[in-house]
């Protein structure tokens, strides 16, 4: 995983060289709540 200031969350997938990127969406509820991402916490069961 990678962070940008202001660009969200970059999440690297290295089987497919490829990035999914996390952005804040206002008008959906499930976005992250900002682009500024400071901490990335595990629970439990390694959900992110």
């Amino acid at each position: 995983m990678g962070r940008h200031m202001g660009g969200g969350l970059n999440l690297y997938h290295p089987g497919t060289e490829t990035f999914t990127r996390f952005l804040n969406n206002p008008a959906d509820k499930k976005s992250i709540t900002s682009n500024y991402v400071q901490k990335i916490l595990e629970d439990s069961k390694g959900c992110l």
